[in-house]
């Protein structure tokens, strides 16, 4: 078969054997599950999509209810047979554009107490509280759990939204990703607004790490009370700069990809050294063109770093 223009052969026992063995055996309604993956294997995502679609389909399948359709599992399994199939082809085949994403309207998080959260974002950071949803039931999935979703409305009209789910426990962090990898960065206006924040933080007792320069942004770094790391940032890139690293991205991404293959083999091989020259050379374009940044329009935009 063809998945976004990749031809695979994936049969039921392939996707049980290669994908999900927790799948192989059981009952009449696993097997049925597993059948179920084999047909949308056989006929491709659009079939999916169209099925997922129908209602109350997804809501079963997120909430874990196997006798309405998709299990959660079978979901998963889907995933990843997607994924080994190629389906990152259609990022240059499919005929139309994805619909216009126009921004970030909400960014949602638990929070172990929603009045703690809203002292730390509302009274320190000066994120108005604008809205709040009580209710027993998710409105997705179904389930019942009772909760509190809080909403922080920042100047561009986003929002960081949290879910108090009444049992006082934060999000747990995740077990194999190092601290400051998952984060919030926020954008401020200045650099002198960057100072001002960091002394208004620590004056409040917040640990703050920075300013660190990025050569690009210039960043402080702190946690809020549910253990989130946050990150305050201004550009500081010219808008040349930052327009050239939106034309270097995808061969750095490819490089980097490169990079990982030839970890993975045991062996620094010529694509590292190409990866390395590469980044150096970037290094060297963006120390020399430091002399002329003052002279420079600053873009609204720098890459993001840890």
């Amino acid at each position: 078969m063809a998945v976004g223009g990749v031809e695979e052969d994936f049969g039921a026992i392939g996707l049980q054997q290669r994908l999900h063995p927790r799948l192989a055996g059981g009952d009449q309604q696993r097997q049925a599950r597993v059948g179920e993956v084999d047909r949308l294997a056989r006929h491709g995502v659009d079939d999916f999509v169209r099925d997922a679609g129908r209602p109350g389909r997804m809501q079963k399948a997120h909430s874990g209810d196997a006798d309405g359709g998709f299990h959660r599992e079978d979901v998963r399994a889907w995933s990843r047979f997607v994924v080994a199939a190629g389906f990152r082809a259609r990022r240059t085949t499919m005929s139309e554009p994805f619909v216009p994403i126009r921004g970030l309207h909400h960014y949602a998080h638990r929070c172990r107490d929603c009045e703690e959260t809203r002292a730390f974002y509302e009274d320190l950071l000066g994120l108005p509280l604008v809205h709040v949803i009580r209710s027993d039931v998710v409105p997705s999935t179904g389930e019942r759990c009772p909760y509190v979703h809080v909403f922080f409305r920042m100047a561009d009209g986003s929002h960081l939204a949290f879910f108090d789910l009444g049992d006082d426990t934060a999000a747990e962090p995740s077990p194999n990703t190092p601290s400051w990898v998952n984060h919030i960065a926020l954008r401020v206006d200045s650099i002198d607004a960057l100072r001002a924040a960091k002394a208004r933080l620590e004056a409040a007792g917040v640990e703050v790490l920075g300013i660190t320069d990025h050569h690009v942004i210039e960043s402080i770094y702190f946690f809020d009370p549910n253990g989130i790391r946050l990150e305050l940032t201004v550009p500081t890139a010219s808008a040349e700069t930052t327009a050239r690293h939106a034309r270097e991205a995808h061969a750095a991404v490819e490089s980097w990809t490169r990079e990982k293959a030839a970890r993975r083999g045991g062996g620094t091989g010529s694509d590292q050294a190409v990866s390395v020259r590469a980044a150096g050379a970037i290094g060297a374009d963006s120390a020399s063109s430091a002399d002329s940044k003052a002279a420079s329009e600053v873009s609204d935009w720098g890459a993001m770093d840890a």
